[in-house]
């Protein structure tokens, strides 16, 4: 029996499927979420503490072992060269990417390997 989608429709469809759902959050500059802009300014200040000295005086970098981190490691760097509002929707791509194959991934393996 042949399977009813190629791997490449199947990939398209995917993909698709993630930029649809993606369209509301380019809908409006401002993502609507309650303390997102509260991180994205984190990243910000920690992405130009060195350039700034009045952010040297009331702020330093500490970073502790934590699973978040994660987000910092990768947003710090980007808010140095894009400007917040574009970096807080490529950020909230991100995570909304991590997500969605996350699960996508996920599921795969399970229905591959079976039950646990």
């Amino acid at each position: 029996m042949q399977a009813p989608w190629s791997p490449v429709q199947t990939g398209v469809l995917i993909a698709s499927l993630f930029l649809v759902g993606l369209a509301p959050l380019f809908a409006t500059p401002i993502i609507p979420s309650i303390d997102f802009y509260t991180h994205i300014a984190r990243f910000f200040v920690l992405a130009h503490i060195d350039r700034d000295p009045l952010l040297q005086i009331y702020y330093q970098a500490d970073w502790p072992s934590s699973p978040d981190i994660a987000w910092d490691a990768i947003s710090t760097p980007l808010l140095a060269f894009v400007s917040p509002l574009l970096g807080g929707h490529l950020i909230a791509v991100g995570m909304f990417a991590v997500l969605y194959f996350g699960v996508l991934i996920s599921t795969v393996f399970s229905a591959a390997n079976g039950p646990c």
